[in-house]
């Protein structure tokens, strides 16, 4: 996967994840302040392993890291934990 991709991809979900926040403002209250939002999509394993790298670093950080995993037409909003 190129880093293109994944980064128009990443762009995006996160207009679909801002448009489903919007109607689900509850959803935010999942989301703790100054942590990162890694998208993951039910079926697409490559791209989810870019994002897995990308929370990996983070979390080396000690960034809080929150998963946002699209499953059809919801988001399941949950702590990241590695597979």
């Amino acid at each position: 996967m190129s880093n293109k991709y994944f980064i128009k991809k990443n762009l995006k979900l996160s207009l679909a994840f801002d448009n489903y926040i919007n109607r689900y403002p509850s959803v935010l209250n999942k989301i703790p302040n100054d942590s990162l939002v890694v998208f993951t999509v039910k079926g697409d394993e490559e791209f989810n392993k870019m994002s897995w790298i990308v929370a990996g670093r983070a979390q080396s950080e000690k960034q809080k890291v929150i998963e946002a995993r699209k499953e059809g037409n919801r988001w399941n909003v949950s702590k990241f934990e590695f597979v």
